[in-house]
């Protein structure tokens, strides 16, 4: 929790320096070709087919390119703890995107009720940002919009990447995810 939580606090000090888009572009961009090169470097396995590399670019645009720049531009409005509780949605977007799937994990009745209790919670945790906006300041409703989006994003990229096998190294599948999530970003940022 102290790493994992750590990073919203870090993006917060970020957005003093530099704009979400490009934080994001460096990060993933620099990130991504140092992995690679590392993997090149030790003669990992790292070349995908072109069938896998449209899922690592696929699964690095919702994860890295959509989802960790909706939580770093929404925290330009939110505070980092209300990001991070928020981003705390994708386990149940996990449990409820696996019940509608083919040969998805169903939810028991136990499942159903932890899934309200959880957008009860996130009802409530949002309810400040939602009484602002009735007054007139709806900067908080839009990032909390866009960071809900941004972890239904992130989950949909998770859910991809666990059903489905790259024989490449692990190292370089995060490599590669890493490079076309941060391009992905560049182009949306230029």
């Amino acid at each position: 929790y102290l790493f994992w939580g750590g990073t919203f606090l870090a993006m917060r000090y970020g957005l003093e320096v530099l704009p979400p888009f490009m934080i994001v572009s460096v990060r993933f961009v620099v990130a991504g070709a140092i992995l690679l090169a590392a993997c090149a470097i030790r003669g990992m396995k790292m070349r995908p087919s072109g069938r896998e590399f449209g899922i690592l670019a696929i699964i690095g645009v919702l994860m890295l390119g959509c989802g960790n720049t909706a939580v770093l531009w929404s925290e330009l409005y939110l505070s980092t703890g209300l990001a991070s509780l928020l981003v705390a949605s994708i386990p149940i977007f996990a449990a409820l995107i696996e019940v509608v799937l083919p040969h998805g994990e169903g939810l028991p009745a136990r499942g159903w009720m932890g899934a309200a209790i959880g957008f009860i919670g996130i009802a409530f945790l949002v309810s400040p940002g939602l009484h602002n906006s009735l007054h007139g300041d709806s900067r908080q409703i839009v990032a909390i919009v866009v960071v809900l989006t941004g972890s239904f994003l992130w989950t949909v990229g998770s859910v991809i990447a666990r059903r489905t096998t790259i024989h490449i190294s692990g190292f370089a599948s995060a490599g590669w995810q890493m490079l076309l999530g941060g391009l992905f970003t560049t182009i949306v940022m230029l």
